[in-house]
């Protein structure tokens, strides 16, 4: 069998020598000892290890904010017992869904760095967005159940009001608000060539103030979206899909559960 002329640099084509001698505008060769690698579209598929690491995030997610947390609250304001194996199961589900965004965004900068299209995608911004959002709500939970176990701040707050310490809570609430809301503009912005998932960012970034109403209207923002994306046949790999559907999932999760509460307080159930 012959070999390619392209074996050989110094074989080249003709036509090859003459484009590589065109200086190209904004370009400079890059410095001695970069590594060259080329992208691919395709992604690793789903192996065990995948598996045993969504476990350990799963794990260390419910050691720090889990059904034990739910059965506190219980402890203070009792949900009828029925109510109370209903919490804790939504409570696990919902920490499983946000610790699979988790895993899969912790992969895809492996992946990333090794060539693998990743961050390309409408979904996989938002599984971004969902994990993030995630290790800080969990990293707030652990810093507080520290300080708690130090200073006793469920127990001072139940006999002695702080004001100097509600107004760091709050502070600190407001300015993860902020930055959240910051964050969804930057990747309406900077990360979507849609004009429909650029809405969809956007109304993450009002969801994050009003919720409930805000969730709803996302889900139909993200419906829209993905029917469009259906029709005009828009290539997309199944971690986006994934990264849509695990969305309107949480959306929907917050909703059927902040109706519930409302349902329970306003029917007398809650602190019986």
């Amino acid at each position: 069998m012959n070999n390619s002329p392209f074996d050989n640099p110094d074989e080249l084509p003709q036509e090859a020598t003459i484009a590589a001698a065109v200086p190209i505008a904004g370009w400079a060769p890059p410095p001695p000892g970069t590594t060259w690698i080329a992208e691919s579209e395709s992604l690793p598929p789903l192996r065990l290890h995948h598996l045993f690491s969504l476990t350990a995030v799963v794990a260390v997610m419910l050691g720090i904010n889990g059904p034990q947390q739910a059965a506190q609250m219980n402890a203070q304001n009792p949900f009828p017992r029925g109510w109370q194996s209903v919490l804790v199961a939504s409570n696990v589900v919902y920490t499983i869904m946000l610790a699979t965004a988790i895993t899969i965004v912790a992969y895809g900068i492996a992946w990333r760095r090794r060539g693998v299209r990743f961050f390309h995608h409408p979904g996989h911004w938002l599984l971004v967005v969902i994990a993030v959002m995630s290790v800080l709500m969990w990293l707030f939970g652990l810093i507080y159940r520290i300080a708690d176990s130090i200073w006793g701040i469920t127990r001072s707050m139940a006999t002695n009001i702080d004001w100097n310490l509600i107004l760091i809570l709050n502070g600190t609430m407001l300015v993860g608000v902020i930055a959240s809301i910051a964050f969804h503009v930057y990747i309406a912005v900077k990360k979507c060539d849609e004009t429909r998932w650029r809405w969809v960012f956007g109304v993450k970034a009002v969801a994050v103030i009003i919720r409930v109403l805000g969730d709803l209207v996302l889900i139909m923002f993200l419906l829209r979206a993905a029917r469009v994306d259906r029709r005009t046949q828009t290539p997309r790999d199944f971690l986006h899909w994934y990264g849509v559907w695990l969305q309107i999932a949480i959306c929907a999760y917050i909703v059927i559960a902040t109706l519930m509460t409302i349902a329970m307080v306003v029917s007398g159930m809650y602190g019986r």
